[in-house]
C-alpha cells in the first residue's frame, strides 16, 4: 500500500506512468465536470456560501498532501489568543476515530479533554498541545463547527483548518499555500493529478502564501504569483528544536548517525531537511497518517542497532502517535516553526 501511494505521488509530480494515466484519466474528467459545475453554481448565486456569526479564517491549498497548513495554523491561533481575543481552531479531524458527524470538543481554552490522536487524528492532537488559549474542534460539518464555536465557546474568531473546497460555510479571509517546490504537480485534477481544484480556483481566495521548505527560489513560481496580482506573503518553514520524545531532552545535531522516519504527506521534504545537521544513514517513509504499533517501534530500534546509529528521528506529527509505546528512549522529535509576516497576512 506504502509503495502504491507513493507511485501516486510521483505520478501526480511528474513521473510518468500509462498504467495509472489510463486508470485516471476517466475519473478526473468526471471529477473536473463535477467540481466546476459546483463552483458554477456558487458563482451564480443558486448555490448560497452560509455566513456564520464569527468571523472564519481558512488556512488552506489546491493539493493534496502536507503543505504547511498545521504550523500555520498554530501561528496564526496563538497569535490570536496572545491578543486576548477567544479563538477556536476548527479541523475535520481527518484519519482520527470519533465521529466527525457531530462536534467533539478537543481542548477547551485550557486543557485538552481528548489527548489521543488516535481518536481526534494526528494533526489535530498536535495543534490541541501547541496552541495556547485557544479551543480545538472537529467535526466535518463545518457550519455546525462554528455554530458551535460561537454559541458553546463564545469564541470570536475561527481558524479553519483545510477546507477551501468547502463552500458551503463563508470565510471572511480564506488564504492559500503553495509549497514553493512542488506547486500543483502535473497540473490535474483528482486522480490524476494532485489537485482538488483546477488552478485557476486560487482566484476565490484572498491571501497567498508560498512555503519555502529550505528548497531554491522557484522561477515559475515566482512568475505565477506576479501574474495574480494578489497579495501573498512568503513562509519558510525552519526547525525549532530537537528533543527526546519521553524525557523532552534537546540534543544537538553535531553530525550524529541517525535513522529517519514518518508518516506524513511530504516525507521526502523531512529527510531532506535534515541532511544539512545529521548524517542520515536510513530513511522509513510510512504512509500518511500511518499507525504505529508495537512491533513497528521494535523494528525501528533493531535497524538502529542493527546499523549502529545514534538517534532514531521523526516529525511531531508523528510523535503524537509513539508516546504510549515501549522502548522509546531513543526516539528524538524535529519541532517546526513557520515564520511569515503575520500581520500582513491576516489584514
Amino acid at each position: 500500500m506504502k509503495d502504491l501511494s507513493k507511485k501516486i505521488t510521483d505520478f501526480h509530480y511528474g513521473k510518468f506512468s500509462i498504467f495509472f494515466a489510463f486508470a485516471f484519466i476517466i475519473p478526473s474528467i468526471f471529477y473536473f465536470i463535477a467540481i466546476s459545475i459546483k463552483n458554477f453554481l456558487y458563482e451564480l448565486k443558486i448555490l448560497k456560501e452560509k455566513k456564520t456569526d464569527i468571523k472564519v479564517i481558512c488556512v488552506g491549498n489546491l493539493t493534496t498532501g502536507g503543505v504547511g497548513k498545521t504550523p500555520v495554523v498554530i501561528e496564526i491561533a496563538n497569535y490570536f489568543a496572545d491578543k486576548g481575543i477567544k479563538t477556536a481552531v476548527l479541523s475535520r479531524g481527518y484519519k482520527g476515530k470519533l465521529d466527525n458527524k457531530n462536534v467533539n470538543l478537543i481542548k477547551d481554552y485550557n486543557e485538552i479533554l481528548i489527548d489521543d490522536p488516535y481518536l481526534s487524528g494526528d494533526e489535530v492532537n498536535l495543534i490541541a498541545k501547541k496552541v495556547e488559549g485557544a479551543a480545538v474542534i472537529t467535526t466535518s460539518n463545518r457550519i455546525k463547527g462554528a455554530e458551535f464555536a460561537k454559541e458553546k465557546l463564545g469564541a470570536e474568531i475561527l481558524i479553519m483548518d483545510d477546507g477551501f473546497s468547502n463552500r458551503k460555510i463563508y470565510k471572511d479571509l480564506n488564504i492559500i499555500l503553495i509549497d514553493s517546490k512542488k506547486m500543483f504537480g502535473n497540473g490535474f485534477v483528482l486522480p490524476f493529478g494532485p489537485l482538488r481544484e483546477p488552478v485557476y480556483e486560487i482566484k476565490r481566495a484572498d491571501r497567498v502564501m508560498v512555503v519555502n521548505k529550505n528548497d531554491d527560489e522557484n522561477k515559475n513560481l515566482k512568475k505565477f504569483i506576479e501574474n495574480l496580482k494578489m497579495p501573498y506573503v512568503r513562509c519558510v518553514i525552519k526547525q525549532d528544536k530537537i528533543y527526546n520524545i519521553k524525557t523532552n531532552e534537546t540534543v544537538f545535531a553535531d553530525k550524529k548517525n541517525v535513522i529517519a522516519f514518518s508518516g506524513i504527506g511530504q516525507g521526502g521534504q523531512f529527510f531532506n531537511s535534515l541532511n544539512e545537521k545529521f548524517n542520515v544513514i536510513k530513511t522509513f517513509a510510512f504512509d500518511d497518517h500511518f499507525n504505529y504499533d508495537q512491533s513497528t517501534i521494535d523494528f525501528l530500534n533493531n535497524e538502529l542497532n542493527k546499523l549502529n546509529a545514534d538517534i532514531l528521528l521523526t516529525t511531531e506529527k508523528d510523535t503524537v502517535k509513539l508516546l504510549k509505546f515501549d522502548n522509546i528512549e531513543k526516539i528524538y522529535a524535529v519541532s517546526i516553526k513557520a515564520e511569515f509576516e503575520l500581520e500582513k497576512i491576516i489584514n
